[in-house]
Order: C-alpha cells, then structure tokens, then sequence
C-alpha cells in the first residue's frame, strides 16, 4: 500500500539573505493618484502571484531610518548647527539650534547621548544666524547683534555689529567669514594663525538687501576659497572674490526669477568626468525654485544654470555628507526635504525627495556611534540615517491574499478595492470543510502561516477568489474581506455612482463561474458563467455589504461607469444597466466587437472598447433612441490587453505582443457620429470588409518588450506635463511624453538617429534598434527616450562627436535630454 510522506518546513540553518534586489515582476495594475494629498502623486500598485501578493504605494523617495525624534520645546526652531571642538577631531561635540520665535539658542553636547548644555561659552540670548569651527580649535557663532568667537585656550571675543545695523545673513568656512548687514553692506573677515578673526576695513554696498549668502569651502591644500555668492533682493545674486589679493570685487551678476532664500557654494565631482571636482552653486529661491549652476574657476560667471520646482514653500538649503555614498551633497527643504547628490549608479546629478516630513533645516551628525543627519521638524530634533542612495523609488505594502486581478478606487477618500482570483486552487471554504471532515487539529492561524511557505493549496477545477477593501493611507491594512463561494473567480471590479440613487457609489465586481480556460466545456462540464456582484459601501467605503448578483451568458471582464450607469462587456456584446432593488436593470445592449470585450473606457457618449483580438472599436451611444452604433474600428489586429481614452477622439492602448500604441479616429466620422438623431450618414451607413464603416488612424506604435496592462493619462510631478503612464507585466513603468515644440521633434529626432549607428554603452540591444522597435509593426510617430539617455554613458570623445552632427555644445545636449525627463518625472 502506498504510505504517504509528511515533512515539516523550517527556516534555513546555514545560509542567510545576503542582497535583496528589488522587483515588481509580476505587476498586474497600476493607477497614479493622490488620496494623500501629498505634494507630488503616488503610483499605486496590485503585484504578485498566489498568497504572496501585495497591494503596494510607490512614491518618489528615498526611505530614511529614523533614530531619535525628540520636542524640543513649545517654540518652533528653524536652524541648526553640528560643530567639531577641533577641525582633527573625527566626530561632531556640539549642536546648537536656534529659534527666531522663542528668541534664543540651545545648546546640546554630542557624546555617548545628546545632551542640553546650561553652562556654556556660546551665546544663548540671541538667535544665531550661523555658526562654525574655524581654524584648528575656535568656534565662531554668528547672532544678529554681533559676532562671538570661542577661542581654544576658553578666551572670548566679541565683535559688536555697527550701530543702528543688525545682521542679517552670514556664511563661514575654514578661514573666511562674510556678513550681511541689515543696511545692505558686507562685512568680510578672515582669521590668522592665533585663531582671531581680523575683519577687512572695506565694507561695499550692495544693490539690494542682502537675503543670502555664501563662501565657498576651502579647497583642500588652501588657505582660503576663491568665490562667495549673494543674493539679494532685487532678485539678483552677485559672484565676489573673497581672495586677500582681491577681496570683495563682483565677478558676475545673475538675474533670477523671484528672491533669493538660500544659497550654498559646495565642491562636487563633475558627473561623467574621472573625478574632478567643480564648485557648484545651489540656489534656492521664494517661489520654491531650486537652482544649480557652475562657478568658472578663472572668471567667475555662471554656467550650466540647472532649475527644478520643489513646493509651494521658499526653498532653504543646507551642506550634508551622504554616508551612504561616501561624498558631499545638499538637503533642500521646501513643503518636503530633497536631497542633491550625484548617483552612484549612473554618476548623474539627481535630485530626489525623502519619503518623510516638512523640515526645517539640516545638517550631518557625526558620532561615535552614529554617521548621519539632523534635522528640524517644527519643534521637534530629527536624527536620522539614508541607509540607500542607489534607487529613487520606496514603497509600502499591504498583504493580499490571492493574485489580484484588477483594482479601483473609492474617489471621495483613500479606499481602493482589488479583486483577487487563482485557478486550480481550494477556496477557503472548501478548505475550511475538508479540514474539518479530516479532523484536522491546527489552529487556522498556523495553518495560514503554512500555506504562506508553501503556497496556497490546489486542486484542478477550482477557483479561489475575495474581494477586499484596502486603506493604504491611514491603516495601512485591509479593512474588509469578502470570499467567493461556488467555484466563482473575481475578473474585474469597478466603483461606479449611480444618477437613480442621488450618485451615491457602489463598488460592482465582474465575475466568471466555473472557468477552465484552454479547455473546451463538454456534455459532462459545466459551461461557465458569469455574474456581477453589487456592494453597498458602508463606513466611509471601509466594509463592504452585498446587495444582490446579475447572472450573465458568460464571465464579465470589463465593468465601467457611463452616464450614472453601469456598462459592462459580456462576450461581444456591450450593455448599459441600471441598479435595481433585486438586480441590475438592463437599459440597452449592442453587439460592438467581433470576440470580447476585455476593456471600457469612455467620454461623454462616445465609448471604447477593446476587443480580445481585434484592437478598440469606437462606439456612440444615442441616448434618444437607446441604441450603441460601432462606427470605427482598426485595420490591425491587436491582442489589446488595455486601453485609455487620451482624448474625445484618440486613444492609447497596449497588446500581449509588447506593443504601445496610439490611434485616432477620423474627423469626419467624429462629426457624423456626434449628429443629433439617427437619420444620419454613420448609422445607415453599411459596414466595410465586416467591421465598422471607418478605420481609425495610427498616430504612434512603439514595441516595448513587455506587456502593457494599465496605461494612463496623468501627472507625475507636481506642476509638471501631463504624460502617458504606462506599467506593464514584468514590472517595467514607463512614460510617453508629448512634444511641445518642432525644434525638440527635430533635436530628437537627429539624436535617436546618431545613436542608432552608435556602438557601446549608447546601444540598448544586440541588433538594429529600429528592427527592434519594429517587431510587430514599423515605429512610428514615437522617438526612443532610453535610447537618447544612452548619451549620457557615452566618452568625452563619443559626446563631443555627436554633439557637432546636431550643431550643438556637448553639454546643451547632456541639459536638453535630463531636461526631458526631468520636467515631467523622475
């Protein structure tokens, strides 16, 4: 007789996870949008297979690991400082945060705790406006009556402001310190071997007030920095020699858009050279702008100006070392901190938010025990680590419970509903009676936690299938779950509101019964079929309450919500259905597509639908005499997977073969289907070669060796250009940006061009690239981004060569293409 074995599943002995690369193979859906009124939308994702499947939030950001967050008191504080006793000690000893509002300045120890510090040398009466370690041993702190000096034997020296003049703006690096008088003057001294500041009797007058400042570091082997920057005003900023041989003289002015708040002059490696370093300025602006030029070496001007919006707030910047990364790179805080720093995969100056709070001000944090950052939030000290530089994106998760199918989201709060189904797997009921049956003794959690190692249990024929509700703003967690009986498997869900019932939403989920796909029903099976499940939304769309279920000739794939109505796709047929009190209420039906329709989209009266093979066919819906008219369709077959309308008369669409593409439907059968009644040309009009009496135009088709699944019209930066986002089924996500100009049609256009015969790291594939993007049918209307950012990979030889074909400098070139990207994403 046959005795079956039994084994236990246990953790590993013997070896440990060393690299966890991040993936979101398999990425079923995706939709940006921003229930969290965050600054800058998120991208929201169902990804996975079986138990192991998750409902992500994806945002733009570094993650960051918060080690201490502590108040600091009723006032909130808006500057901070971390100092070094000597310039050879190795780590930070004091830390001094001012408060303009509670008018003062605490002073905190930095040792084996961070600790307040009463009896102390610094000034703790006045707000200071900055503060360093200068020289060997003396600490300088900048307040807005004078400048106070802490010399290493303990002795003190004040130097007072003149009269009637406050300051209002001061920068300090090893051996220079410059000051901003509240008359518009500048105050420039620079310290001797005895560690005592000796200040320059010239005091210049600038054009404006002054509102920020900065010196350049100190160049390592030097005794001074060439440069500081000013601002002023007058919205302008001036380059000025700080050199004792030629102190104060203005180099270059530089024109901005609005005042500037902060500037900060820092030393980075130039991204693609072979180390050099260069001296950047970063500018932060009123509007919240962010800014970022090259400072020449020899002249002074400004080069390689460089603009990014960051929020709503004005734009403060803060000097911070990257531990993670080992270099030197700016904390920008606006409505969110964004951190400037050079990426260590590509070398490529990236600037990219942290995934945290509002803060007020930064500075690194050096320890014995801890090698990182500090910051102000309100009133509260923030210290915290980057712990990973090279990625740009950070997500959260909720656990689902079978491979999610499709997902939508409540649009009066931050709820999303997914439905989820797997084939050939025991339904939780069906476990539940089997075990019981059997007299199976392990607790259901256990149980659970098993089949999490194992994957879910399976059995031919079966379909387990639930719906939940997910909060991923708030809870974080599923908020209701709903499994389906009767061998049925959740297709599709959408959150429609219904004009009958004061626009009041419901969520209704399509659903296919007794499916056995890529088997044929025979005389001893049973033919499937389909149904839509209608649920009523309660507490604020938590729970969800089941009111009644439409049976169907077979299973539903496609659910959207028309006119305060439900239209759904069985087979080839298009329906428009009402809610009832017993079932839903059938209002009109047309045959629209050859095979299946497996995705809706509308605009007005007009419809899409998307055939399983046969491409999108356009339909109207004539409301007076409650009928749907197919009137164009497309010439190609394509397996259409998803499908977006753009606009009233184009539509954005993906297929199984890896295909993006956009058609549009021609103009004068747009006019002829937007006449009023059905006396006109597009209904009596016979149809062509067995489709719709037009055919649609192809605008723009591009192979993207994946297989798009969602594809949406939306914005991903805040106050960026609407763009085409598209996800697809091996976790690729990409985007189609629309050209605003000829001259950068041309300039793209001239680059792909040049590349395409490029060999190298400029190269995607191993053959011809315009057969590549080909595969299915020729590109067209579509110019390859990845292929155009290979330039940046490219030598100094490579760059300059492709720069002359197109007529231009080969940093032009290296702007335009960030620039590109940069505008309207991440």
């Amino acid at each position: 007789t046959y005795k079956p074995t039994y084994f236990t599943p246990r953790h590993l002995n013997f070896t440990s996870l060393a690299v966890d690369i991040p993936s979101l193979h398999p990425l079923m859906r995706t939709h940006v949008a921003n229930p969290a009124n965050e600054d800058a939308p998120q991208i929201y994702a169902i990804q996975g297979t079986g138990n192991r499947s998750v409902f992500k939030t994806i945002r733009h950001g570094l993650e960051i690991q918060e080690i201490v967050n502590t108040a600091l008191g009723d006032f909130p504080c808006d500057n901070l400082w971390s100092l070094k006793h000597r310039s050879s000690d190795e780590y930070h000893s004091y830390l001094l945060i001012s408060s303009v509002h509670g008018g003062k300045t605490i002073v905190l120890s930095i040792g084996d705790e961070v600790e307040t510090i009463d009896d102390t040398s610094f000034l703790t009466k006045w707000p200071t406006v900055t503060a360093a370690q200068m020289g060997d041993d003396t600490l300088v702190q900048v307040h807005a009556r004078g400048v106070h000096s802490i010399l290493g034997s303990g002795a003190v020296n004040a130097w007072p402001s003149p009269a009637n003049r406050t300051i209002t703006a001061a920068s300090a690096n090893d051996r220079q310190l410059l000051l901003g008088l509240s008359s518009a003057e500048l105050a420039f001294f620079f310290m001797g071997d005895d560690g005592v500041l000796n200040q320059l009797e010239d005091m210049p007058e600038m054009s404006g007030k002054i509102t920020a400042l900065s010196v350049g570091q100190t160049p390592k082997g030097q005794q001074q920095a060439k440069y500081a920057v000013v601002g002023c005003d007058d919205c302008t900023i001036r380059v000025l020699s700080i050199e004792l041989d030629s102190p104060l003289e203005a180099r270059s002015v530089q024109a901005l858009s609005a005042v500037p708040t902060s500037i900060e002059v820092v030393e980075m490696v130039e991204p693609g050279s072979s180390g050099t370093v260069v001296s950047y300025v970063h500018i932060g602006l009123e509007s919240g702008l962010y800014l970022r030029a090259i400072i020449d070496e020899v002249t002074g001007e400004l080069g390689e100006v460089r603009t990014k919006f960051l929020g709503a707030r004005p734009t403060r910047l803060f000097p911070v070392s990257i531990s993670a990364s080992q270099q030197q790179g700016i904390l920008a805080c606006s409505t969110k901190p964004w951190l400037g720093y050079n990426h260590p995969g590509s070398s490529i100056y990236t600037l990219t938010p942290l995934v945290a709070a509002t803060m007020e001000a930064a500075r690194p944090f050096n320890s014995e025990h801890l090698d990182g950052l500090c910051a102000i939030q309100g009133g509260n000290l923030l210290i915290f680590g980057i712990p990973k530089v090279d990625g740009r994106l950070s997500a959260s998760e909720v656990a689902l419970q079978y491979t999610p199918r499709a997902m939508t989201r409540n649009p009066w709060n931050s709820m999303w509903y997914v439905a989820q189904s797997d084939g050939n797997t025991l339904s939780q009921a069906t476990k539940d009676d089997l075990r019981a049956k059997a007299g199976d003794a392990v607790p259901a959690e256990e149980f659970a936690e098993l089949e999490k190692h194992i994957g879910l249990s399976r059995s031919t024929g079966h379909w387990a299938s639930c719906i939940q509700a997910i909060d991923p703003v708030e809870a974080k967690a599923a908020t209701s779950t709903i499994e389906l009986a009767d061998n049925e498997a959740a297709l599709c869900c959408e959150v429609i509101p219904f004009a009958s019932r004061e626009w009041e939403v419901y969520l209704a989920v399509g659903t296919g019964q007794h499916m056995m796909p890529g088997v044929a029903p025979t005389a001893a099976t049973e033919a499937p079929k389909g149904f839509v499940h209608i649920y009523k939304l309660t507490e604020s769309g938590r729970q969800m309450e089941l009111m009644h279920k439409t049976a169907f000739a077979s299973p539903v794939y496609a659910l959207h919500p028309f006119q305060g109505r439900l239209a759904l796709g069985v087979g080839p047929e298009l329906f428009v259905y009402d809610l009832g009190m017993k079932s839903l209420l059938r209002k009109s039906r047309g045959v629209v597509v050859p095979n299946q329709i497996v995705s809706i989209d509308s605009r007005g009266f007009r419809l899409v639908c998307a055939d399983v093979s046969e491409s999108v066919t356009y339909v109207v819906y004539k409301p007076k005499h409650n009928r749907m008219i197919g009137f164009v369709d497309d010439s190609i077959q394509r397996w259409s997977t998803t499908a977006s309308m753009i606009d009233y008369e184009t539509v954005a669409g993906g297929d199984k073969f890896g295909n993006l593409w956009v058609v549009r439907c021609p103009e004068q059968a747009s006019k002829e289907a937007d006449e009023e009644g059905i006396g006109g040309y597009i209904v009596n009009e016979r149809s062509y070669l067995g489709g719709a009496p037009y055919r649609v135009e192809l605008r723009s088709h591009f192979y993207t060796q994946d297989v798009p699944l969602s594809i949406q019209r939306t914005a991903l930066v805040p106050g960026g250009q609407e763009v085409l986002f598209w996800s697809g089924l091996q976790g690729t996500i990409g985007m189609l940006v629309p050209f605003v100009s000829r001259e950068d049609v041309e300039f793209f256009t001239q680059t792909e061009q040049l590349l395409r015969a490029e060999e190298g790291p400029a190269t995607l594939v191993g053959r011809d690239h315009l057969m590549y993007r080909g595969y299915y049918v020729p590109v067209k209307g579509t110019v390859d981004g990845d292929l155009c950012e290979g330039f940046l990979a490219m030598g100094a030889s490579g760059k300059a060569k492709l720069a002359g074909e197109v007529e231009r400098e080969g940093k032009e070139v290296e702007r335009k293409v960030l620039e590109m990207r940069t505008r309207v994403a991440f």
